[in-house]
């Protein structure tokens, strides 16, 4: 009887503590990045805290942590502007301008994306787009940043024929970017 007290106990105790670890993780925020897809380096404050500087066109890593919830943003002293981050994996977009999002059939399979027509500054696009838009956009089922390209190759696991990945294109690259991929 009392082995088995002892069992439940040291099980009890276990449970908890990853319990505690759990809640711990989700409460203290996730990783999140900046994105500057302008011409000139700007200076970036989230949530009234110091500004950092972005360079332009870069795709920058945040320090600290970022929690689902109400923010701000606040570019070169400009305007603060409140944004609501759902999933805490994903990127601040200081110009709220939409990002494409693009997807790539890899291997040998039936195509399952939608074909959607787009405008994009006055011209029309068809294929396998969609557009993201908001202060923050969840990256959380992107393969590929706004600043990776798709890769030639890619490992399929499995017994899988194909996959299909994603890629978020910044919609003053997105005309490069078309005739690259899709012409």
């Amino acid at each position: 009887m009392l082995l088995e007290t002892s069992i439940i106990m040291k099980q009890s105790i276990l449970l908890l503590t990853c319990l505690a670890i759990i809640l711990f993780a989700s409460c203290s925020g996730s990783e999140y990045y900046i994105d500057n897809p302008t011409d000139k380096e700007v200076s970036v404050s989230i949530d009234g805290q110091a500004p950092v500087k972005v360079g332009a066109h870069e795709f920058k890593l945040a320090e600290g942590k970022m929690k689902a919830g109400e923010h701000t943003l606040q570019v070169d002293g400009g305007e603060v502007v409140k944004f609501t981050s759902e999933d805490v994996y994903g990127f601040v977009n200081i110009t709220n301008d939409p990002y494409i999002e693009c997807s790539m059939l890899y291997g040998n399979g039936k195509d399952t994306t939608t074909i959607r027509k787009i405008n994009i500054n006055g011209v029309m696009y068809e294929g396998p787009f969609s557009e993201r838009t908001g202060h923050y956009i969840s990256i959380s089922d992107i393969n590929f940043f706004p600043h990776e390209d798709f890769k030639n190759e890619v490992k399929i696991a499995g017994n899988k024929s194909f996959v299909i990945y994603k890629k978020l294109v910044r919609k003053n690259e997105f005309k490069k970017f078309y005739e690259k991929e899709f012409e």
